[in-house]
């Protein structure tokens, strides 16, 4: 799917799939284990990665061969929503982190987004809109595969 169309979840997914490293991180505060998988936790599954809640009681744990996507789906189910392309909270501190240039276009026509080096813009109805289809055009290209979930 094109970046440039991308809207709602599907935009948010992608902007996680861009965030995962940051991701991790805010699991493993939360002491959430990420990493290779223990072949004793959940058997019956067959990956190469988990994530596991060790406050969990009931030994929850995800298992997996795509990473990025583990990780992605532990932050969203477990800790947080995320709504990145409406939730100023999270996607404004990307916006700062990438040095953004967020312009309003003029006769209502949304809002142009443009990365710090100058070579991505994105377009859109809402500065975050716009902001988060230039920050995935930058680090996944103008092109990006969906879960066949999201098309």
């Amino acid at each position: 799917m094109k970046t440039s169309e991308l809207t709602g979840a599907a935009l948010d997914w992608a902007v996680a799939k861009c965030e995962a490293r940051t991701l991790e991180t805010v699991l493993t505060n939360h002491d959430y284990r990420v990493g290779e998988r223990d072949p004793a936790v959940n058997p019956e599954f067959t990956g190469e990665f988990m994530v596991t809640d060790p406050l969990d009681t009931d030994g929850y744990a995800i298992v997996g061969d795509d990473y990025d996507a583990l990780v992605i789906e532990a932050h969203d189910h477990l800790l947080a929503t995320i709504e990145y392309s409406t939730d100023w909270a999270q996607g404004g501190p990307i916006i700062e982190q990438e040095n953004m240039d967020l312009q309003r276009l003029a006769y209502d026509r949304g809002w142009r987004a443009i990365d710090y080096d100058q070579t991505v813009k994105a377009h859109g109805p809402t500065a975050l809109i716009a902001a988060m289809r230039c920050y995935v055009a930058s680090r996944l290209g103008e092109e990006i595969d969906l879960p066949e979930e999201m098309e």
